[in-house]
């Protein structure tokens, strides 16, 4: 990667709610490598972010994909499956791998409409047939996992973030789906008249190398 792009590079860039999460990953190597090198983030809700992308106030959204808008162009960066968390005692708890029919009818908690995450819940409720609930919508992935661990019910989160902060967590237990499991993609999106396709193109390509030894998800080129 040639350093005399994106030393120079000043950026706006929006990250998805589990930011705490994934930026440790690569900031720290992005800054030693590009010391000049400035990245203000900001988060918000997605339809939000993706209007001021297109309205010129952002730079780059670091977001969950697809991003179906004619102006704003994507790339891949990775793939993280979504696993199953259920309270410490749930008959769940006892199995290695979760099977679609264990979920039949369980209730499923959610991030609050307006993330893709709900959206996506929501589309497996259905297919395993479940019940997703409306009488509770978790603002952030640490609600949602204080709210299994209360036994309000089962909840599917992101492989970073149960990597992240439920090892020790002895109130929950989190299990994969055995075949077919459901999966996130995080892409980085750009503005597609953007006059530094270039650099963000080369800012793509360094993330993935510093995510390649994560354990847990998949890097997509």
């Amino acid at each position: 990667m040639a350093k005399t792009r994106l030393t120079a590079l000043s950026a706006s860039a929006s990250f998805p709610h589990s930011a705490p999460i994934l930026l440790p990953h690569f900031l720290p190597a992005l800054h030693k490598s590009y010391p000049n090198l400035r990245l203000y983030v900001r988060e918000a809700m997605p339809d939000a972010l993706i209007h001021d992308l297109e309205e010129g106030k952002l730079d780059l959204l670091l977001f969950p994909l697809p991003i179906q808008r004619a102006e704003v162009e994507c790339v891949r960066l990775f793939r993280e499956p979504l696993l199953v968390v259920v309270p410490k005692e749930h008959p769940i708890a006892k199995k290695k791998k979760v099977r679609r029919e264990d979920l039949r009818g369980e209730t499923v908690l959610a991030i609050e409409r307006g993330h893709r995450l709900h959206d996506q819940v929501n589309d497996l409720c259905v297919e395993f047939k479940a019940n997703l609930s409306l009488d509770f919508e978790g603002t952030s992935l640490d609600t949602l996992r204080q709210m299994v661990s209360m036994e309000l019910g089962i909840s599917f989160l992101p492989s970073l973030y149960v990597q992240a902060e439920t090892d020790g967590d002895e109130s929950v237990a989190v299990r994969p789906i055995n075949r077919n499991a459901p999966n996130r993609m995080i892409g980085l999106a750009w503005r597609r008249k953007s006059p530094r396709q270039r650099e963000y193109k080369e800012l793509a390509s360094f993330i993935r190398t510093a995510l390649e030894e994560v354990p847990g998800i998949t890097t997509l080129h």
